[in-house]
C-alpha cells in the first residue's frame, strides 16, 4: 500500500506543473520546444490525459487513489472502498458537468471545455 503513494505524488506533481503548450497536450500552438512539466515527457502525457478528460476536476483522481491507498494500509473493508470508489465516480462526472455548463475559465481548460470530455458528455 505504501507503493501506491508514489504513483499519487508523481500524478499530484504532474497537474500541478501542467502546462498546456508542452507538446503532449497539443492545446496550444506552437508547443514548448522543451517540456515545461517538472515530471517529464511521462508526467506531461498524463497531465494531459487527465485535463483532457476531467479539465478542472483532474486533481480529484490522484487525491481519491491516495485514500484509497490510505484505506488500503489502514485495512478498511474492500466493500467500503468500492462504495467509495462508486461514489467519487458519480461526484466527477457530475462536477465535471457543472463546471461545463457554468464555462468556469481555468488554465486547465481543454477544448472540450473547463470538465473535459467528462463534462461535455
Amino acid at each position: 500500500a505504501l507503493t501506491a503513494f508514489g504513483p499519487v505524488v508523481f500524478l499530484l506533481i504532474a497537474l500541478a506543473t501542467f502546462d498546456p503548450a508542452d507538446p503532449a497536450s497539443g492545446l496550444t500552438y506552437p508547443p514548448n520546444a522543451e517540456i515545461v512539466n517538472r515530471c517529464g515527457p511521462l508526467g506531461a502525457t498524463l497531465a494531459s490525459g487527465l485535463v483532457r478528460w476531467l479539465g478542472l476536476f483532474s486533481f480529484v483522481l490522484p487525491c481519491f487513489l491516495g485514500w484509497v491507498s490510505l484505506a488500503i494500509l489502514l485495512r478498511r473493508q474492500s466493500k467500503r472502498v468500492v462504495q467509495e470508489l462508486l461514489g467519487v465516480t458519480i461526484v466527477l462526472v457530475g462536477l465535471a458537468g457543472l463546471s461545463t455548463l457554468a464555462n468556469v475559465e481555468n488554465r486547465f481548460a481543454s477544448h472540450a471545455g473547463p470538465g473535459g470530455i467528462t463534462g461535455t458528455v
